[in-house]
């Protein structure tokens, strides 16, 4: 989807983001904020992974 103005690509986003449902945006912020804070705590890569998926119902990696 190549645009050729910057309103036309602004426009081409909103429409994007409308046809998405919000809870799907929501569940995406959540699991990258947990990212986020695995690499804060200075995990990598893989360590990174593992925490956020054995830390899943919870809102952030412990320590």
């Amino acid at each position: 989807m190549e645009k050729s103005t910057f309103a036309a690509a602004k426009k081409a986003a909103h429409d994007m983001l409308d046809s998405c449902p919000v809870d799907v945006i929501h569940r995406f912020i959540n699991h990258s904020y947990q990212f986020m804070s695995a690499y804060r705590l200075g995990l990598t890569g893989k360590a990174a992974e593992w925490a956020v998926r054995t830390q899943k119902r919870h809102r952030k990696v412990s320590q």
